[in-house]
C-alpha cells in the first residue's frame, strides 16, 4: 500500500541533470521508504534506487543523494 509520494523535483541542472522521486509504502506491517534518482549525462542515463526504513530515510537519503551527484556515467 502506497502511503505517500513525492512528486518529481529537479536537483541540480548543471554539471548534468538529476531528478528525485520518493515513494513510502507498507508491505503488511513492514514500512518501507523508497527513493528513485533519474541521471541524465551526455554519454547516457541511468536510475539509481534506494529502499530504507522510513525512520533511517533523513540519514541514508543524504547519502544517496551524494552518491547521485558523484555517478559517472561510462557508456560504450
Amino acid at each position: 500500500v502506497i502511503e505517500k509520494a513525492q512528486h518529481p523535483r529537479a536537483m541540480q541542472a548543471n554539471p548534468f541533470a538529476i531528478e528525485h522521486f520518493g515513494v513510502e509504502a507498507r508491505f503488511g506491517t513492514q514500512p518501507a521508504a523508497f527513493d528513485y534518482y533519474v541521471v541524465r549525462q551526455r554519454a547516457g542515463g541511468a536510475t539509481l534506487s534506494a529502499r530504507y526504513l522510513p525512520a533511517q530515510a533523513e540519514v541514508r537519503r543524504r547519502e544517496v543523494e551524494r552518491l547521485a551527484k558523484s555517478l559517472v556515467l561510462n557508456v560504450k
